[in-house]
């Protein structure tokens, strides 16, 4: 398996501090941008022995900051289709096994609504969100449904003595609908 994996994150962190008489608590927010699944990314993560994806390794050394925050999102910019062809640009059509190095990491949200949302269809919608919520992680801003939709949105969550409240939205899908 090829040992480089290109990864481009953007981190900001925010430190949210409340004191309120008797509540004190300290909560860290971390946001990453662009999770990316170019070919040459895809292809650095299939190992030929294996026969398997495994992203692990692309997050490996950004890990240990990942996992300080309180709560880590990322903006997931593929589709996870749940099986080949898997393709970069311009239609981003990813393994599943993104999610998997992505919780590896110690991400806790993955919001899904951006220009790519729709590179795989409407399977691709629901099978992104279907592989996120089988990881156990909290996602937001696409939906198998309106009734999902109007049942989800915002995605509204605690961390520790705080109540969250996320919202995700895109103004384009380049052109693609589900």
């Amino acid at each position: 398996m090829k040992s480089v994996c290109i990864t481009t994150l953007v981190f900001l962190v925010f430190l949210v501090h409340s004191n309120c008489g008797l509540l004190a608590s300290t909560t860290t927010l971390l946001f990453a941008g662009d999770v990316m699944g170019n070919k040459p990314q895809v292809n650095a993560a299939f190992d030929p022995v294996t026969q398997q994806y495994d992203y692990k390794p692309c997050f490996q050394y950004m890990k240990p900051i990942i996992e300080d925050a309180t709560i880590a999102i990322a903006n997931l910019e593929v589709t996870l289709p749940g099986e080949p062809p898997y393709t970069g640009f311009p239609r981003f059509r990813t393994p599943d096994a993104l999610v998997d190095g992505l919780k590896f990491a110690g991400f806790d949200v993955l919001v899904t609504a951006n220009n790519h949302s729709n590179d795989s269809g409407h399977q691709g919608v629901s099978h992104t969100i279907d592989a996120i919520k089988q990881r156990n992680l909290l996602q937001t801003g696409t939906f198998a449904s309106q009734a999902d939709r109007d049942l989800y949105c915002p995605l509204v969550f605690w961390v520790n003595d705080f109540k969250l409240a996320l919202l995700n939205y895109t103004f384009h899908t380049n052109g693609l609908s589900t």
